[in-house]
């Protein structure tokens, strides 16, 4: 039976199976219903594919209306959002308009009511200056006082202590000590009159109170002692914080005041330098430094902080202007604040050799503020002076003798306190002279005293009281630091006194032991100690650091000037250390390993050195009247060659081992050097900076020494000589190298056939071989027997002989006695000058210290 796929199969190729048309019939309806539900299927599979593309552009349809949707509410939406934002910044803009205008308003009314209040203080000011000048004129010289005595009381020493302080500054410069300058830091708040009492204290207008409304800088004040300046000398140092002033002016005091406010503009901790040179003064530092910031002065609303009384010495400052106040913020690098102004008050005042004067405004004790600033930089009070100002405005609080005394008896125990009142700015501006500006400091001390006296005040506390108390005690103080100065001056003296006479006794002794038997020994225990030294570097010892002092190879050759080695033609022979086994090449050496390597090196290029072409020229020449004998010609031949090759070499090896032996010379004599220096004491020296003359140091005797040397070098340069002769020995006549060579050498048997010339180059070669091998050998034991061993055992018994065989005359030429004997007396000669100077000036300094001691200054009545 056949399937349905055989009878396709069939049917295509064109059979026909009988029997089966039943079968065909069934077999082609099955496959019209095949065929019919296959096209169904595809149909179906069209209709669906189509209705999925419809449903999918459909969806793809509502997406993009979706999306166009969305688009159109975000952009709704979005004009919105810009709709209201535009009304919200128009609103906002409305608002700050309104708020600018009514915050301007309001300043408007600020300023115009701190201009009245400025106005009404201005007038209060005045009237109160006025009042003020007004009672200052009223007080007046009594008659019984001398109508300088406002100049005087600045005079608190005589003119013979200032004179004798002259004279002490000429001992310290010229004795190379120091007398110690006393340093002063002026520190307080703001607005406290620390630079009004600087001013005062020196008794010159200087025009500067407050500079420009508050110091922002420190100003270190260099005060002079100057006899020829009787009116202040001024000199601005350079400014390293400002460009513009690189180079010191010099200025008038009147100047002063521009000089430092163009310096004065921004904040740093750079100080400005200020040199101020006047007679009968101390040499003094005093640092004016920037005001401590009260917690007020960093409001906004109070720009300007609060203004002290128009009595004090502050208030001839009328307000601090607004670049200060605003300042007082926090701000950049250039603006000040309170923690860096502290910080800066704090790092000047850390020093314990600096006196702290610590200025505030007079108030109540429970007030006073800059005792707890001070603790932490002086917890003792033990270098601080305090200096209460405006005194006059607190003694117008006080009616009754008790209130005053329980005041000024509170002050604290053991600590200097003083309490001083100067005057306003428009007394300060009549006082147009020195002479009115100091009185109207005295007026002002006066118009505190009467008052205490009006209150009956307690005696014992007047010694508190007024500038001149203030001034008296740091001038007292500054005198005691200098006067602590004069035995350190005077313990100078007499050391360099005894110095010099102990270097005196010791140079006479020495000439008197400068004898003959003294410089046979000198020169005996030097050769001793140079020859030992010289026989331990050529045996091999690391007495010194071969880093330093060794050589290598390369730099060996470089140093000794004749780098190549040559062979008998005259050509560069190219050393190759590493490959043929040339030991320590790349080392640092010196002395007897230095000298091994040599004898390597000699070795290893000989050994690499060929005899130069033997030509048919050579060999008929070499032949002569023993033609037919090419034992003979070989051996002539090969005799010619040995020598034009290696004798170029041994005269370089020569050469070279005595450079290294020569260079030996400044080892040894730096390291005895410094064996000496390690044995010898340190240095002498007098004031005029010369050596003090050692008799037994050989540095004093160079001549000497040189001679060493010289026999030295003539020693190793004979050895040198008689080495090189017997080196060339070795090069022997032709005669015995033939009967060497025909006794005791294996000859090639003769082909008489064969070339004689061919023969004899071939024997040249050999003997050349032969020759080189034990000549290379015999000059190394040469090297040794010859020349280094009679350095190391012969040297010894050579150079003592030469130095026992000196005469006293030529130990006396050699060691240039008579030049040293006339240095050593010329150096007596100055030390006894010296002894003489030093005691003049040890009585003439005793008798100064008298008068600047015992001074005298006068008293306030």
């Amino acid at each position: 039976t056949y399937s349905d796929r055989q009878w396709y199969q069939r049917r295509v190729r064109g059979f026909t199976i009988p029997g089966l048309q039943v079968q065909q019939s069934f077999a082609k309806q099955k496959e019209l219903k095949m065929f019919g539900r296959d096209k169904k299927k595809e149909q179906l599979k069209k209709e669906e594919t189509t209705r999925t593309q419809t449903e999918e552009e459909e969806r793809k349809k509502r997406e993009e209306e979706e999306k166009k949707r969305r688009e159109e509410e975000e952009s709704r939406k979005r004009k919105e959002e810009e709709e209201r934002k535009k009304k919200e910044a128009e609103r906002k803009a409305a608002e700050d308009k309104r708020q600018k205008e009514e915050k301007k308003q309001k300043e408007k009314e600020q300023k115009e009511k701190e201009r009245q209040r400025q106005r009404e203080n201005d007038k209060s000011r005045e009237a109160e200056e006025k009042i003020e000048l007004a009672q200052l004129e009223e007080i007046t010289l009594g008659e019984d006082e001398s109508p300088t005595l406002p100049v005087d009381l600045y005079h608190n020493f005589t003119k013979e202590s200032f004179s004798a302080y002259t004279k002490l500054q000429t001992f310290s410069r010229e004795q190379n000590t120091h007398l110690v300058m006393p340093e002063f830091v002026i520190i307080g708040k703001q607005g406290h009159g620390k630079s009004s009492l600087l001013e005062a204290f020196l008794g010159y207008p200087w025009n500067v109170v407050g500079y420009n409304g508050a110091t922002k800088r420190p100003i270190y004040l260099y005060v002079v002692n100057s006899p020829e300046c009787k009116e202040p000398k001024i000199t601005v140092k350079r400014d390293s914080a400002l460009h513009e002033f690189d180079s010191d002016i010099q200025i008038s005091l009147k100047d002063l005041q521009k000089e430092i406010t163009k310096r004065n503009r921004i904040f740093t901790t750079e100080p400005i330098y200020v040199q101020y040179e006047i007679a009968d003064m101390w040499n003094i530092t005093i640092i004016d430094t920037p005001g401590i910031l009260s917690d007020d002065k960093s409001n906004p609303s109070n720009p300007s902080g609060s203004a002290p009384s128009s009595i004090t010495a502050s208030a001839s400052v009328t307000t601090i202007n607004k670049d200060s106040g605003a300042s007082a913020g926090v701000g950049g690098p250039n603006e000040m604040n309170k923690a860096k102004v502290e910080s800066l008050i704090y790092s000047l005042c850390r020093p314990l050799h600096r006196h702290i004067l610590c200025v505030e405004e007079a108030r109540e004790w429970e007030r006073v503020e800059m005792i707890d600033f001070l603790k932490p930089l002086d917890p003792e009070l033990t270098r601080t002076t305090f200096v209460y100002t405006n005194f006059v405005s607190l003694l117008s609080k006080y009616t009754t003798t008790r209130q005053i005394n329980r005041y000024l008896s509170d002050t604290i125990p053991a600590v200097k306190t003083y309490f001083v009142s100067l005057f306003a700015l428009t007394s300060r501006s009549a006082a147009d002279t020195d002479e009115k500006y100091k009185e109207k400091v005295w007026q002002a001390y006066r118009r505190d005293i009467n008052i205490l006296e009006s209150l009956q005040y307690d005696k014992r506390h007047e010694e508190k009281m007024g500038m001149y108390r203030l001034r008296k005690h740091l001038m007292n103080m500054a005198w005691l630091i200098f006067q602590q100065g004069v035995p350190t001056i005077l313990k100078t003296i007499r050391q360099k006194k005894a110095t010099a006479q102990r270097d005196s006794q010791t140079l006479q002794q020495q000439l008197k032991g400068l004898t003959t038997l003294k410089l046979r020994t000198i020169a005996s225990d030097y050769g001793v100690e140079f020859l030992q030294l010289l026989q331990s570097v050529l045996s091999g010892s690391a007495v010194a650091n071969p880093s330093l002092i060794g050589q290598t190879l390369e730099e060996e050759k470089s140093h000794h000037g004749d780098a190549e080695w040559l062979d008998g033609s005259n050509n560069s022979i190219r050393v190759l250390p590493h490959e043929w086994g040339i030991r320590y090449y790349d080392h640092r050496l010196y002395g007897g390993q230095q000298f091994e390597r040599l004898l390597h090196e000699f070795k290893a290029v000989c050994e690499h050195c060929e005899a130069s072409e033997v030509t048919m020229d050579d060999v008929a020449t070499a032949a002569g009247n023993q033609f037919g004998n090419y034992a003979w010609a070989s051996s002539d031949l090969a005799r010619q060659k040995t020598e034009e090759a290696l004798g170029p070499m041994i005269e370089k090896v020569l050469h070279r081992a005595l450079y290294i032996v020569i260079r030996l010379l400044d080892l040894v004599e730096k390291i005895l050097e410094e064996q000496r220096n390690k044995r010898k004491k340190v240095d002498h020296h007098h004031p005029s900076g010369e050596k003090i003359i050692d008799v037994e140091d050989l540095d004093n005797y160079k001549y000497f020494t040189f001679h060493i040397k010289d026999l030295f070098v003539k020693y190793v340069e004979t050895a040198a000589k008689n080495c090189h002769e017997k080196c060339f020995d070795e090069f022997m006549l032709t005669t015995t190298i033939y009967w060497d060579y025909t006794e005791h050498v294996d000859k090639p048997p003769m082909d008489p056939t064969a070339d004689q010339s061919k023969l004899v180059i071939q024997c040249t070669s050999d003997i050349f071989r032969i020759l080189r091998t034990r000549i290379i050998k015999n000059v190394i034991y040469k090297l040794y027997n010859f020349f280094l061993v009679p350095i190391q055992t012969d040297l010894w018994n050579a150079l003592q002989g030469k130095l026992s065989q000196l005469s006293d005359q030529q130990l006396d030429q050699i060691f240039e006695v008579s030049a040293t004997r006339e240095k050593v007396n010329e150096q007596v000669r100055k030390l006894e000058s010296l002894i003489q100077q030093c005691s003049s000036l040890e009585n003439d300094l005793l008798q100064v210290s008298y008068q600047y001691s015992h001074q005298s200054h006068l008293e306030l009545d």
